[in-house]
C-alpha cells in the first residue's frame, strides 16, 4: 500500500504516462490504480503487455490514446476510459486477439482512427465511436474475422479508408457511413485508392445494410469529385437491383 500511495502522490504532477506498462510478460501483473488526472499522453501504455486487466484510469485530460493497447494478447475486457478529449486513436485496440467486446467511447475530438481495431479476430460488434472529424479510418477494422455489426460512422472528413473492412468476412449489419465522400477533393484522380470503399470481404451482408451504404454515400458529383469506387463484390451485387444501383452511380460513385 505504502508503494502505491508514492506512486499515486507521484503521478499527481505527472502528463504522460505513455510506455507505462510496456512489454510486461506477467498475465498475474496487476497494475495499481492511481491518480492520473492531469494525464494527457497514453500513448502505449500497456503496448504488447501480457497482463489480464487493467483498472479504471483517470482519462479525462488524455489527448493521445495511439496503441494504447496494443498486442495486449490476453486483456478480454476493457474499462470505459474517458476519450472524450481524445484525437489520437491510431492503433489503439491493435492485435487485442482475445476481445470479443469493447464499451462505446466519446471519440468526438478525434481525428485519427488508423487501424484502432485492427487484428482484433475475436470482435464481434463495433462499439459506438464518433468519427465525424476523423480524416483517416485507413484498417479501421482490418481482420475482424468475427466482426457482425458496425453502427452508423460519420465519416464526413473521412479522406482514406484503405482497407477499412479487409478480412471483415462475417460483416452482416451495417448501418452505413454518413456524409462519405463529403471531404473528397475535386483535385484527386478518378478512383483513387484512399477514397474507395471496398466492402467485398463481407458476402453477407444484408439488403437493408446495402441500402444504408448506398442512400448515406455523399453526391460527390455534384462537387464536381472525380468518380469514385465503392466495391461491393458480386455476391452483393446480386441482392440489388439495377435502380438500387443507379441511387449510387448517380451520386458520382462506380459501383463494382
Amino acid at each position: 500500500d505504502t508503494m502505491e500511495e508514492l506512486i499515486s502522490l507521484l503521478s499527481r504532477s505527472c502528463e504522460y504516462f505513455n510506455n507505462m506498462f510496456y512489454g510486461i510478460n506477467n498475465t498475474n501483473f496487476n497494475p495499481p490504480l492511481f491518480y492520473t488526472g492531469n494525464g494527457t499522453n497514453f500513448t502505449s501504455m500497456f503496448n504488447n503487455s501480457k497482463m489480464a486487466t487493467v483498472p479504471l484510469y483517470d482519462t479525462s485530460n488524455g489527448t493521445a490514446f495511439n496503441q494504447m493497447f496494443y498486442a495486449c494478447t490476453k486483456i478480454k475486457q476493457v474499462p470505459q476510459f474517458d476519450t472524450s478529449n481524445g484525437t489520437n486513436f491510431d492503433s489503439m485496440f491493435y492485435g487485442c486477439s482475445v476481445v470479443e467486446s469493447l464499451p462505446n467511447l466519446n471519440t468526438s475530438n478525434g481525428t485519427t482512427f488508423k487501424s484502432m481495431f485492427n487484428n482484433c479476430p475475436l470482435l464481434k460488434e463495433a462499439p459506438k465511436i464518433d468519427t465525424s472529424n476523423g480524416t483517416t479510418v485507413y484498417a479501421l477494422f482490418y481482420g475482424c474475422t468475427a466482426l457482425n455489426k458496425v453502427p452508423e460512422l460519420n465519416l464526413q472528413k473521412a479522406i482514406d479508408l484503405q482497407n477499412m473492412f479487409y478480412g471483415c468476412r462475417s460483416l452482416e449489419d451495417l448501418d452505413g457511413f454518413k456524409d462519405l465522400g463529403k471531404a473528397y477533393l475535386t483535385s484527386r484522380a478518378a478512383n483513387y485508392s484512399y477514397y474507395t470503399l471496398n466492402l467485398s470481404s463481407g458476402t453477407n451482408l444484408t439488403y437493408n445494410s446495402l441500402m444504408n451504404v448506398i442512400n448515406k454515400l455523399y453526391d460527390i458529383a455534384s462537387l464536381g469529385v472525380k468518380t469514385q469506387k465503392l466495391v461491393l463484390g458480386s455476391t452483393n451485387l446480386a441482392k440489388l437491383t439495377a435502380d438500387e444501383i443507379a441511387i449510387a452511380t448517380n451520386k458520382g460513385w462506380a459501383v463494382s
